[in-house]
Order: structure tokens, then sequence, then C-alpha cells
């Protein structure tokens, strides 16, 4: 249903940025930072001994896994939302806006590479370095920056209304 035609390209990046960043990366941030949310470090796990491992409790399991999933539900969402977001911006039968839209689509894949890039080196250096609630952090302040920026050029934005039911009907 959001990924129909009821609800309109902006709304659906609004709606999945929103869930991505307040309960996706703001509860590993949150966990991350709070020693009572998780289990604690194991004891001697650097000599590599017979390690005492304190168990992971029910509560602080589900909520990593609340957050793994609400953080990978509200990832889709925008992977989904924001390819025709940025289509609906270029008309391609105006002979000016035609290579304009695949441009867009170029970019918006070296985008996409290049901060996976950076997630697998710059991020694992701070969670390393750091430790993962500073890691978690600046993931959490670059979403809350593109949410900013998808505000900022709302009025610009062409909003195209969605057309028909979005459930086709076969065999009237």
């Amino acid at each position: 249903y959001l990924s129909g035609q009821n609800v309109k390209s902006l709304k659906r990046c609004w709606l999945s940025i929103l869930l991505w960043l307040f309960q996706g990366l703001a509860v590993p941030t949150v966990q991350a930072h709070f020693p009572q949310l998780r289990p604690l470090p194991c004891k001697d796990a650097a000599t590599l001994k017979s390690t005492q491992c304190e168990a992971i409790t029910r509560s602080q399991e589900a909520l990593l896994f609340a957050g793994l999933y609400l953080f990978a539900f509200g990832n889709s969402g925008v992977k989904a939302a924001l390819p025709s977001l940025g289509a609906d911006q270029f008309d391609e039968r105006n002979p000016l806006e035609a290579p304009k839209l695949a441009s867009f689509f170029n970019w918006l894949l070296f985008s996409i590479t290049t901060g996976a890039m950076l997630g697998v080196t710059f991020l694992v250096w701070i969670s390393a370095n750091q430790g993962w609630d500073w890691s978690s952090g600046v993931c959490t302040i670059a979403v809350t920056m593109r949410l900013l920026f998808l505000r900022m050029g709302r009025s610009i934005y062409r909003n195209n209304v969605p057309k028909g039911p979005s459930i086709p009907q076969y065999g009237n």
C-alpha cells in the first residue's frame, strides 16, 4: 500500500525517513550509549581463554532486533521511494529534461555507492575507535540532515497526483 499509487513519492520518502530516523537509528544509538540496555562485555575475551559472558536479557534482545528491523524497513522505504520521487521531477517528453533524467539516476547510483563506501570505511573506523554510540550518532545526524534537505526543497518539488486504483482490476 505504501509503495502503491495511493501515497505520493514525497510522502513515502517522509514516512520512511521518519521511521528510519526516529526508530531505526535512534534505538541502536540509545542502546549503544546506555550500558544497562546491552549486556556487559565478556571477561578475558582479549586473552582467548575461556570467556565468561553474560547472557543477553529478553528486553535487550527485543530492543536490539526492533531497532534493526525498523532500520531495515525505513531504509528500504527510502530506497524504493527516492528514485520515483527523483524521476517525477523530470518530464521525459521534454527534450531539455530527458537527458537530465538519465543524469539524475547516474548521480543517484553514484551517491548510494559513495555512501556505502564511506559506511564501510569511515563509520567502521569510528565504531572501532570511538564506540558504537558515536558511529550510530553520526548516522542519525546524517539522516537528520537528509530530512532537513528534503524539507527545504518541498516547495519546488513536482508532485504528481496518483491516478487510478492502486491494485489493478483484472477480468471484469
